[in-house]
């Protein structure tokens, strides 16, 4: 696994990681992550794809684990630039530097949803989103909305004021983010229209296969059907999983890519970019 340095139009230095197949098929699968997710945890799914012959980058966003550069409470990234400016200058360093090669995507969660902000989407040809979802509260089930709602709405605002961040690992959510981002995410949280603006996303055509889980209470079905809508000129296939279809108790918003019995939805991901 190599280490590149990719230069953001803000002139951040991302740091990613490259690994190069052995058996090249010119293809390059983009894993762009979720929210406060260290890269690392894509680890067994890159090392899958690229044993079936597909280079493999990923990265950290702005802010958070190889990309926090001094203590989070000074970062100023708000989350849209995650998207426009991180997500936009790894697919441009991936076209100059692979330039013979198909690009293809799989987006987790906010990492999914950031495809259509990227201004230069269009070069990635086929797209996988895995637990992809709008996060305004009212999608989720009665039983959880309010949990979301206090959220969005409370904790993490109250929070990420007061004490400069948004401290997720205490609370079990990943890695701790920048105030900007935080206050941003909650906003939209609170927006029934989530994100806002979606023209990006309207202009879209590639094929997507979105993959969701019935045991995730972060990407209820609603909360999925409602962002991807926005990919309106895409040709979407849902894939509906449930813990029994794997034949294990648990998937939730991590297992697609971190358990063994998850291999047999990998296979149905390189089926699907080799069909390109």
């Amino acid at each position: 696994m190599e280490t590149i340095q990719v230069t953001t139009l803000d002139n951040i230095q991302l740091n990613g990681s490259y690994l190069k197949s052995e058996l090249s098929t010119y293809k390059v699968v983009l894993v762009s992550p979720a929210t406060g997710v260290k890269k690392h945890i894509y680890i067994k799914f890159a090392e899958f794809l690229n044993k079936h012959g597909f280079d493999v980058i990923t990265w950290d966003w702005r802010g958070i684990a190889d990309n926090l550069t001094g203590h989070v409470k000074d970062d100023m990234s708000i989350m849209e630039d995650w998207a426009k400016k991180d997500l936009n200058a790894i697919i441009n360093w991936t076209s100059a530097n692979l330039p013979d090669h198909k690009i293809f995507a799989v987006g987790h969660s906010f990492g999914g949803q950031a495809f259509g902000m990227a201004e230069d989407i269009q070069k990635v040809q086929s797209i996988v989103t895995v637990a992809t979802q709008s996060g305004y509260w009212r999608h989720w089930p009665v039983k959880q909305r309010y949990q979301f709602a206090a959220l969005w709405y409370a904790v993490m605002p109250i929070l990420s004021h007061t004490i400069g961040f948004f401290p997720s690992k205490k609370l079990g959510l990943g890695e701790n983010l920048p105030k900007g981002v935080a206050l941003q995410w909650a906003s939209w949280g609170r927006n029934p229209d989530y994100m806002g603006d979606y023209s990006g996303h309207k202009k879209m055509k590639q094929r997507i296969l979105s993959f969701f889980f019935t045991d995730d209470s972060f990407a209820p079905k609603q909360a999925v059907e409602a962002l991807h809508q926005h990919y309106s000129q895409c040709l979407i296939h849902y894939r509906e999983i449930s813990p029994q279809d794997l034949g294990v108790n648990t998937i939730g918003h991590f297992g697609f890519f971190k358990k063994d019995e998850a291999q047999k939805l990998w296979v149905e991901v390189i089926e699907f970019f080799n069909t390109n």
